[in-house]
C-alpha cells in the first residue's frame, strides 16, 4: 500500500480556492487524480456512482448544502475513506467537533494551507493507515486472546496424544489410542480410521478399514474398499480434508456405510493421514454431538493426524522389519558363505595362474636373452609383449591376492622403518624409472619415527604408487618420493609430472576395478586394484589418503600414518 494518495475527492463551492488545490497538487505531484465536487449532494453522488472510493476526501466545513462533516456520519469510529476538514473561519469548538466526527486532519483555509495542502493530505494519509492497521492489531489481539485457553486446552490434550500413540509400535493399540483421541477431542459419535495396504495393486488401489469407534466393527474392520467408492476414497484422491455438513446430500457419500455401520451420518469430518507426501490413509469423525463440524475442528483433527500419521508409519516399519528380520539373518549368513567361497576360489585360481605365468615370464625371458638362438627384430617384438603382457598378469594377481590377504588379516603390527621402505622401494624401481626415461628420486628428512604396521602391506603401498606415477608420466618427467613427519604423524607423498586426472574422477579412483580411461583403446594398462590396495593397507594402519590432481600438470598422492 502506498504512504500517499492517488485519488483524491475535493468538495469545495469556491472555484478559486478548488483551483489553487488543483495547481499545488499538479505542483507536487502529477500522479495524483484530483476530482472536485462543489456541494454534499454531489460529493454523494460521485461516491454512490464511482467504481471505487477515493484515497482522501478534502471537504470544506460550509457548503451550499450542507456540512462537509457529514460525510463522516456513516462511519464515525474507523471511516472508509480518510477525511480532512477545511474551513475559512476555525475555531476550537469547530476543530474538536470536526475530530469526534472522526476527521483525520482539521485545517483553517488560507492561501498557505491551500498551496500546501498536498502535504496535507500525505500526513492525514499516512495516520489514516496508522489508525487502520492499530484497529486491526487491537481485534486481532482481542481475537487471540479470547482462543487462547481454548487453544490451550487443546494443545495440552494433543501433547499428551502425541505422546500416547508414539508410546507403542503395535499397529492396532496404536489406532485404538488415535480414535480415543479423536473421539475426546472432537466429541462425535463415531470414528474410523481407514489404510490404504502395502500389498495395495497401483493400478487398483484400495483402502482397507482398520480400526473402528463407536461403529459397528465386527462388520467393518477388515473391509477393502475402492478408491473410487466413498469420501474416504475422495480424499486419498484429491489429497485434502473433506468438511461435510450435509453427509445424504453429498454426491460423494457412499450409503452402503450406513447399511454396514448400522448409523446414519449426518455430518462428517474426513482428514488424509500424511507421511512426507504420501497418503497413508484417512481419518473419519461422524456426526458432531453440538452441531456442525467448523475449520476450528478440521484444524484439531488435522494436528492429531500429523502426530498419528508418523506414528503409523513407524509402527508399520517396525512390523515390517519384524517379518524381515529373520530373513535377512538367513540371507547374511548366505551372504557370508558366498563371501567365502568366492575368497577361496580367488585364491585357488591365483595359485593356479602363478605357475604358468612363472614358467611364461621365464621362457620369455630365455628367449629374449638369446639363449636359444639369435632373434629376428620381429621376434624381439614379440617375446617383449609376450613378457609384458605376462608381468601385468602376475600384478594383478599379486593385486588380487593382496586385498584378500588385506580383508583377512589386516594390518600385522610391528616396528615399521618408513624412511627404509621409501629407500628400497626407490632403489628398486629405478630400473623400471630408467627404461620410462624419467626420473625418480626420494627426499626423506631426518629422524622419521618408526610405526607400528605391517612392512611387508606398506611396502605394497608404496610399491604401488610409484608405479602407478610411473605408469602415468611420460619421458622426461619426474616422479618425487618425499618423507617427512611431525609431532604425531608421518607423511608420505608421491608426486609426478604426468597427464593428471580429471577433477570429475577423483572421487572414484579408489574404487575396486575403476579405470580413469576405461574405453576399449585405452592407452595404460591395468584393472583399477593397485590404488583400491593402497588405501585398505592405509585404512588398515588408521591412516588417511587424499590425491590432488591438475590434468597436464601432474598428480600428488598424499598419504598421512599415525605415529603411535
Amino acid at each position: 500500500m502506498s504512504d500517499k494518495p492517488t485519488h483524491i475527492l475535493l468538495v469545495e463551492d469556491e472555484a478559486a480556492h478548488a483551483e489553487l488545490v488543483r495547481r499545488a497538487f499538479e505542483a507536487r505531484n502529477n500522479q495524483v487524480r484530483l476530482e472536485v465536487a462543489g456541494s454534499l449532494s454531489e460529493a454523494r453522488a460521485r461516491l454512490a456512482d464511482a467504481p471505487a472510493l477515493p484515497d482522501l476526501i478534502i471537504a470544506d466545513w460550509r457548503l451550499p448544502d450542507g456540512e462537509g462533516m457529514e460525510l463522516l456520519a456513516a462511519q464515525p469510529e474507523l471511516p472508509a475513506v480518510p477525511v480532512v476538514i477545511m474551513t475559512s473561519h476555525g475555531n476550537e469548538r469547530v476543530a474538536v467537533e470536526a475530530m469526534k466526527a472522526g476527521a483525520l486532519d482539521y485545517v483553517v483555509k488560507s492561501e498557505a494551507t491551500l498551496v500546501d495542502m498536498p502535504h496535507i493530505a500525505e500526513r492525514a494519509y499516512r495516520q489514516w493507515q496508522m489508525v487502520v492497521e492499530r484497529k486491526r492489531t487491537d481485534e486481532e489481539i482481542k481475537r487471540l486472546n479470547q482462543n487462547l485457553s481454548r487453544r490451550a486446552r487443546e494443545l495440552s490434550a494433543l501433547n499428551q496424544a502425541g505422546q500416547l500413540m508414539a508410546s507403542t509400535l503395535d499397529l492396532d493399540t496404536l489406532l485404538e489410542r488415535l480414535l480415543e483421541q479423536v473421539r475426546g477431542l472432537l466429541d462425535v459419535e463415531g470414528a474410523s480410521v481407514l489404510l490404504r495396504p502395502p500389498d495395495s495393486d497401483a493400478d487398483d488401489p484400495e483402502l482397507v478399514c482398520a480400526a473402528i469407534a463407536g461403529l459397528n466393527a465386527e462388520m467393518l474392520v477388515g473391509k477393502r474398499l475402492p478408491l473410487t467408492a466413498g469420501i474416504a476414497g475422495w480424499v486419498v484422491q484429491e489429497k485434502c480434508p473433506a468438511l461435510i455438513a450435509d453427509a445424504q446430500h453429498d454426491p460423494r457419500f457412499d450409503p452402503l456405510a450406513d447399511a454396514n455401520s448400522g448409523l446414519i451420518t449426518h455430518t462428517l469430518l474426513a482428514v488424509p493421514l500424511t507421511y512426507k507426501g504420501q497418503v497413508l490413509g484417512v481419518v473419519e469423525a461422524i456426526n458432531k454431538s453440538d452441531g456442525t463440524f467448523d475449520q476450528h475442528d478440521q484444524a484439531v483433527l488435522e494436528a492429531l493426524c500429523s502426530s498419528a500419521a508418523i506414528a503409523v508409519e513407524n509402527a508399520r516399519l517396525y512390523a515390517t522389519e519384524q517379518q524381515r528380520a529373520t530373513a535377512l539373518a538367513r540371507a547374511l549368513e548366505q551372504q557370508r558363505e558366498l563371501d567365502r567361497l568366492q575368497r577361496e576360489f580367488i585364491q585357488n585360481v591365483s595359485h593356479e595362474l602363478r605357475t604358468p605365468l612363472a614358467l611364461i615370464r621365464g621362457h620369455a625371458e630365455v628367449l629374449e636373452a638369446g639363449w636359444l638362438g639369435k632373434l629376428q627384430p620381429e621376434q624381439h617384438k614379440s617375446i617383449a609383449v609376450i613378457s609384458r603382457r605376462a608381468q601385468m598378469l602376475t600384478k594383478l594377481v599379486d593385486d588380487i591376492v593382496g586385498i584378500l590377504t588385506q580383508e583377512e588379516r589386516g594390518a600385522h603390527k610391528e616396528p615399521v622403518d618408513m624412511a627404509q621402505i621409501v629407500q628400497a622401494s626407490v632403489s628398486d624401481l629405478q630400473s623400471v624409472a630408467s627404461q620410462a626415461r624419467l626420473t625418480l628420486a626420494a627426499e626423506i628428512t631426518t629422524d622419521i619415527p618408526l610405526l607400528l604396521g605391517d612392512a611387508m602391506a606398506l611396502r605394497r603401498a608404496l610399491d604401488n604408487l610409484i608405479s602407478n606415477a610411473v605408469k602415468f608420466t611420460r619421458a622426461g618427467g619426474r616422479v618425487t618420493v618425499c618423507l617427512s613427519h611431525n609431532q604425531d604423524t608421518v607423511t608420505l607423498q608421491v608426486a609426478d609430472t604426468g597427464i593428471g586426472i580429471p577433477g570429475d574422477q577423483l572421487h572414484r579412483i579408489f574404487e575396486r576395478f575403476y579405470q580413469v580411461d576405461g574405453s576399449a583403446t585405452r592407452q595404460y594398462g591395468g584393472v583399477g586394484l593397485g590404488l583400491a590396495l593402497v588405501k585398505e593397507i592405509v585404512q588398515a594402519h588408521s591412516g588417511q589418503i587424499r590425491v590432488d590432481s591438475q590434468v597436464g600438470v601432474g598428480t600428488t598422492f598424499t598419504v598421512l600414518l599415525p605415529i603411535v
